[in-house]
C-alpha cells in the first residue's frame, strides 16, 4: 500500500516538472517564431476547435446510444435459388 502512495507522489512530481519543461518550451517557440499572431489568439483557435471536435464526439457517442436497443445494420443473409 505505502509503495502505491510513493508511486503515485513520484509520478506527479514527473508530470510537473514535464509540464513545466514544455510550456518553457512552448513560450520559446513562440517568441522565436517572430509574430505572425499572438499566442494567445492561437490558443482560442485550438481551444474552439477541440471543443467543437469533443461536441461532435458527444453527439455520436449518445447517438449510438440512444439506438442501442435495435442493431445499427441488418445481417445480410444469402438466399439460395
Amino acid at each position: 500500500m505505502k509503495s502505491q502512495r510513493v508511486y503515485a507522489i513520484l509520478g506527479f512530481l514527473v508530470w510537473q516538472i514535464v509540464k513545466r519543461q514544455a510550456s518553457r518550451r512552448a513560450k520559446q517557440a513562440l517568441a522565436s517564431e517572430g509574430g505572425g499572431g499572438s499566442g494567445r489568439r492561437r490558443g482560442g483557435i485550438v481551444l474552439a476547435v477541440a471543443g467543437a471536435a469533443a461536441a461532435v464526439g458527444a453527439l455520436l457517442w449518445w447517438r449510438q446510444r440512444e439506438g442501442a436497443t435495435e442493431p445499427a445494420w441488418e445481417p445480410s443473409v444469402p438466399t439460395t435459388s
